[in-house]
């Protein structure tokens, strides 16, 4: 049985993951999608085209954090939430993934795998709370598009308002 729920704990274990996630499907690793017909077109797989359509009909709010990858031999929409912060202690990554692991237990996230860690990302950038939703690539599109508006919803305040701790979600 595939794990649904994975804590990454350091920045080399994320990149070997991402090793796994495979980079042919995706215009970068932050999953600024465009309109390339040629990379369509590129995609053998029915399943992939499908959903790279889904994508190209998405909301642009949404699009800018998602693209395909191949994980463990699967292919699903990856819905990227990323935000870098210099201090690891940081208390917003405690709220942030306890939305996360909120949202992966109800019964639309069902299907969908979730990747997080709070990362050392270098000496220079600091740390990083990385959260991505592994969103089957043959999901219904109505229902992607509920995915993408209940993940954004969310996860994206806290970046958004600067939220710190439960206290101040409560206040949103």
């Amino acid at each position: 049985m595939k794990e649904k729920i994975i804590e990454i704990h350091c920045a080399e274990e994320f990149d070997k993951m991402f090793l796994h996630l495979d980079s042919k499907y995706f215009n970068c690793r932050m999953g600024l999608l465009t309109n390339d017909l040629e990379i369509l077109f590129s995609l053998k797989e029915k399943d992939l085209q499908e959903a790279y359509k889904k994508l190209l009909n998405s909301d642009n709010t949404y699009t800018k954090f998602e693209y395909l990858v191949e994980y463990e031999k699967e292919h699903y929409i990856a819905f990227n939430c990323y935000i870098p912060y210099i201090n690891p202690e940081n208390k917003l990554y405690e709220v942030e993934k306890e939305e996360a692991l909120k949202l992966s237990q109800t019964e639309l996230f069902k299907d969908v795998r979730l990747v997080f860690g709070n990362l050392k990302i270098g000496s220079i950038l600091g740390y990083g709370h990385e959260f991505l939703f592994l969103i089957p690539v043959t999901i219904d599109e109505t229902k992607l598009h509920q995915m993408e508006k209940e993940i954004y919803k969310a996860m994206y305040p806290f970046y958004s308002q600067g939220v710190k701790n439960h206290e101040e979600r409560k206040n949103l």
